[in-house]
């Protein structure tokens, strides 16, 4: 049915490319599949159609060029956006977060190394997100965050060179959302 809706909404697209409503509806889609590449052109062009079609258009816009590493232009429509009136508190607060990773990762050196993913196999990736990966000194253990209603920590054990099918820790002292933290690596802590 998904599939379906995509080809629809492509087809209207082909049809009308200037449709606003459907422009809108295949960039918000789109980043909601973290798809921020196949949402840009959309809500770009959605821009140049009906710059006021949505006010949310302009944060989705910010949410784009940042992915896009284009700071200034994340930054513009992140401002767009909050000075906009009648925002809702959630989408008002998750855009001021926005700003503050701009401005991070403005204040960070231009030339940073790209970081690798590696897919470790099916005993820890999964279809949900995996992330703050940490490692015991010895390479043993792994310990990362894994998002499926809730974050929870997970761990696996190597065993003969491979992971593990990686199991949630029980934390009584968290109730909601647990996250992994990074565990020192000289072993003496």
């Amino acid at each position: 049915q998904i599939k379906a809706a995509w080809e629809q909404l492509d087809a209207v697209l082909t049809k009308f490319p200037d449709y606003d409503n459907a422009l809108f509806v295949k960039g918000q889609w789109s980043i909601e599949k973290s798809k921020y590449n196949e949402a840009l052109p959309a809500l770009e062009r959605l821009n140049s159609v009906n710059p006021n079609f949505n006010p949310l258009q302009h944060k989705l816009l910010a949410e784009c060029y940042f992915d896009a590493r284009n700071m200034d232009q994340a930054m513009h429509f992140a401002n767009k956006f909050l000075n906009l009136p009648n925002i809702s508190e959630v989408n008002y607060t998750d855009c001021e977060r926005l700003v503050k990773n701009i401005e991070f990762v403005k204040t960070q050196p231009e030339n940073l190394p790209e970081i690798e993913f590696h897919n470790l196999g099916p005993n820890i990736n999964s279809v949900d997100n995996e992330y703050f990966p940490s490692s015991t000194a010895d390479e043993e253990y792994l310990f990362f965050t894994r998002l499926t209603r809730s974050e929870d920590i997970w761990i696996s054990k190597k065993v003969n060179g491979q992971w593990a099918p990686a199991k949630p820790i029980d934390e009584p002292e968290y109730q909601e959302n647990g996250t992994a933290t990074s565990i020192n690596s000289d072993a003496n802590d």
